[in-house]
């Protein structure tokens, strides 16, 4: 009988372990309509004239602020009120070495990129 009883309470707590750990997964998943919490893809293109272009691949998003920081976390430039999809970044000031590029969406989610400029 208890063995019985033993295998009985194995096998319930057997069958419940796994949904748990969907349900778990399942909550801690973003949902893909849900802008707030999932980044947004930009890509950082190299024009040859001192220049990138910082454009955002969802057309639903503008950039409202650039800023780009020297690595050691000082300002060198920033560009407000841009409300575009694409900013170009002029880039002959910037000295060889790492910066980091922080950028705001028209949903007021900022994100952070890495340059290395060579």
């Amino acid at each position: 009988m208890k063995a019985f009883l033993f295998y009985l309470f194995l096998f319930a707590v057997l069958s419940f372990v796994p949904h748990l750990a969907y349900s778990n997964s399942e909550k801690q998943q973003p949902s893909l309509s849900d802008s707030s919490t999932r980044s947004i893809p930009v890509d950082l293109i190299p024009t040859g004239n001192h220049e990138l272009n910082l454009q955002i691949e969802d057309s639903h998003f503008k950039l409202k602020s650039v800023t780009i920081y020297a690595i050691i976390g000082k300002p060198v430039m920033e560009l407000k009120n841009i409300n575009l999809n694409m900013v170009k970044l002029p880039t002959e000031q910037l000295k060889p070495g790492k910066y980091l590029i922080k950028y705001t969406l028209s949903n007021n989610i900022d994100q952070v990129i890495q340059l290395v400029k060579e």
